[in-house]
């Protein structure tokens, strides 16, 4: 996740990324969340409804959580929240790609219910492709009768 690397974003690239966020609300091409704890009000993470393809149709969900939250199951609730959200806006499949070697994010992915399958003949997003390369993708879906 080269995205999660390197220098914390400044304030000016933060309020650009909150804007393009609610661009992204208003025209339904991608619906961002981020995840924080309600006691202590501290970022946890993201968790994301994007990729769609309106004529299946179908979204992909994407998540990220902080090293020092892993393991409290914030992201499999937040997964379990956009697969719903997913069902309210008309998806009939849902689905998480995510590196074949990220045991953890898999994990998260079955706790949810969705289900290992095929590689899909869908193109792997350019923020994805060095960690497909180098480790190939795993490709898990839901669909919408099996919820």
């Amino acid at each position: 996740m080269e995205w999660a690397q390197g220098a914390k974003p400044t304030i000016q690239e933060t309020t650009e990324e909150i804007d393009r966020r609610e661009v992204g609300f208003q025209n339904r091409s991608e619906f961002r969340f981020s995840i924080f704890d309600k006691r202590a009000g501290t970022f946890i993470g993201n968790c994301s409804l994007l990729r769609f393809d309106w004529t299946v149709p179908r979204g992909e969900i994407g998540y990220w959580c902080a090293t020092n939250r892993v393991g409290h199951s914030y992201i499999t609730e937040a997964v379990l929240a956009r697969t719903k959200f997913g069902w309210s806006l008309g998806l009939v499949r849902v689905e998480i790609r995510c590196d074949a070697k990220n045991l953890r994010s898999r994990a998260v992915a079955e706790r949810a219910g969705f289900a290992l399958e095929a590689p899909t003949e869908q193109p792997t997003p350019p923020a994805t492709q060095l960690a497909a390369q180098e480790h190939g993708t795993v490709g898990m879906a839901m669909p919408k009768r099996a919820h």
